[in-house]
Order: C-alpha cells, then sequence, then structure tokens
C-alpha cells in the first residue's frame, strides 16, 4: 500500500474510533444505553461502508471482498456524502454503482459473487438490479484512445519537441483520469497489457511503475500510480510496450512508436470488452438467485 493510501486508512481509522466512542460514552456513568448502542450500531456500520468505499474506489477487491463476506448489506448502503477514487474525484453512488461507473468487471462480478444463496441475497441481487439501472454513466476511455491515436498518427511527421509535449501533457493528463482498474491492467506484470483481453483473466492489483528517465533505467525508480504521482501529465506519460519485463512498465518522455500503437490496440480492446461486459452484467443480475435450503453460514444483514 502507498505512503499517501496508508494515510488516509490512519486518519480514517482515528476519526471513527473518536466517533465511535463518543457515541457509546454516557455522560455520567460511562455505559452504553438502548439509544447509544443504536447510533453505535449505525455508526459502525457507516464506518464499514467508508472503509469499503475506500478500498473499491482505490481498486482493493481483496480487502473490499473481506468486508462484503462480513456485511453483504453494505452493498445496499448510500453514502450520506461522496468519497473519493484513486484520480481524487468525487462519487455519489453506491459501491456497486462505482464499480459500475468505473467498468471494473473484476470488482462488480466480486461483489455479486458475494451474494449468499438466500432470501436477502435475492433481495440484494434485485437491488443490485435496480442500481445499475439507475447509473447511465460509464468511465470513458475516448480521451485516453484519441490521445494515443494522434500520437499514432503524427509519430513521423511531429519534431521531437512536439510528440513529446503531447505525450506528457496529453496522454498523461489522460492517463491521471483513468480508474484503478484500467490502471492495474497497464501493471499487471503477468498477463501483460494485451490486445485481446478477457474478461476472465486474472488481474494483479499492482500500481507500480518503472520510471525511465533519459534512457537509464534504474531500479530504484519504482513508483506507485496513485492519485498524487508527481509529474504525470506534465514530464512524463506512462506506456507498457510489448516488448518490456514481467515487472516493468516505463514512464518517460522518449518513447518507441511500436510501443505506443500497442498500447493504442490494447486500450482499444479493452474498452470494447469492458464495454460488452457491462451487457453480460445485466444478464447475469436478472436472473434470480437459487436459494439453498441451508444458508446458515450466509452472511448476517446489515445493521441499520
Amino acid at each position: 500500500m502507498a505512503a499517501t493510501e496508508e494515510k488516509i486508512s490512519e486518519d480514517i481509522k482515528r476519526k471513527l474510533q473518536l466517533t465511535l466512542f463518543g457515541l457509546m460514552r454516557d455522560e455520567t456513568s460511562c455505559q452504553p444505553g438502548p439509544d447509544k448502542i443504536k447510533k453505535y450500531n449505525r455508526a459502525w456500520v457507516a464506518a464499514q461502508a467508508l472503509e469499503l468505499f475506500e478500498h473499491v474506489g482505490y481498486g482493493r477487491q481483496n480487502e473490499a471482498e473481506v468486508i462484503l463476506r462480513k456485511n453483504i448489506g453494505l452493498l445496499s448502503y448510500r453514502p450520506l456524502s461522496p468519497f473519493k477514487d484513486i484520480t481524487g474525484a468525487s462519487f455519489s453512488g453506491t459501491a456497486f454503482q462505482y464499480a459500475l461507473w468505473a467498468m471494473d468487471t473484476h470488482m462488480y462480478n466480486m461483489m455479486i459473487d458475494c451474494l449468499p444463496q438466500n432470501e436477502q441475497g435475492e433481495e440484494i441481487r434485485k437491488d443490485l438490479l435496480k442500481q445499475a439501472e439507475e447509473q447511465k454513466e460509464h468511465f470513458s476511455f475516448k480521451p485516453l484512445i484519441s490521445a494515443l491515436q494522434t500520437c499514432v498518427n503524427n509519430c513521423n511527421s511531429w519534431s521531437t519537441s512536439q510528440l513529446e509535449a503531447h505525450w506528457c501533457k496529453v496522454v498523461g493528463m489522460a492517463q491521471r483520469d483513468l480508474p484503478a482498474h484500467v490502471r492495474h491492467e497497464y501493471c499487471n506484470p503477468f498477463p501483460y497489457l494485451k490486445e485481446t483481453p478477457s474478461s476472465k483473466d486474472g488481474l494483479k492489483r499492482s500500481l507500480r511503475f518503472l520510471k525511465v528517465e533519459s534512457g537509464n533505467v534504474l531500479l530504484s525508480n519504482w513508483q506507485t500510480w496513485d492519485a498524487n504521482t508527481p509529474g504525470l501529465g506534465i514530464d512524463f506519460a506512462i506506456t507498457r510496450g510489448s516488448v518490456y519485463n514481467l515487472w516493468s512498465v516505463l514512464g518517460t518522455n522518449i518513447i518507441a512508436p511500436y510501443a505506443v500503437v500497442f498500447d493504442l490496440r490494447a486500450i482499444t480492446a479493452l474498452c470494447r470488452v469492458r464495454t460488452a461486459d457491462l451487457t453480460t452484467l445485466m444478464e447475469r443480475l436478472q436472473t434470480p438467485i437459487q436459494i439453498a435450503e441451508e444458508a446458515s453460514h450466509a452472511p448476517t444483514s446489515m445493521v441499520v
């Protein structure tokens, strides 16, 4: 976890601890009465939801799954105020709706996989279908695709300074707005960001890239592609290319045309596949859950 992400988590934990202590503490006896317990339960659910929203916004699929396995009802929780994702942008919908907006197939499929095979799971499925129908807008790949296409079209006619300016400031700026799962596709050590992505492929949730300066590859230049990546969109942009090793993602102002061509094809294919995934998702949400006879192991309902 990046230092900035750790700070976010620690700040949240401190605020929640103070809030929960204040709700539980009785001013005279320091014993929680019924009203205090009710407030505590609501605050605890809000605390879990806040943590879930942060994990989903930063693409931390495993951490989000741990929370949902304990409290699946959080999928229906609607925040009182917007939460921020890895780009620093605010989102006011549910965690599931954010995953839909971001077109994070791996994340929203995990959420559906967490639904218990009982009546509660069926009710949540219906709610998720409603959420999906409400979520009309989705992340647009167009700015990045257009920036890469312009770079490819002009790589042989532009001067070095023109190419460098477009690469760093236009391509790089578009990359600053990418949701976490697209960054993970760039940084995924295996398989490569590829021209024929599949929704069934595993996705390593890594945000590490190797910044190359003046053609020099220094292992000390590993950086994290978070909301505050210094220089991205100003001094450099990020390319995966097709020839780099499993651990290296290059960020540099010295680019090879074939690498940009590969990135363009891969991002275009990713956009096509993730768009098709939304249709598959709606079909899945429209299919009722087969309620199992024994569901005693199912996650507990959300306390509100």
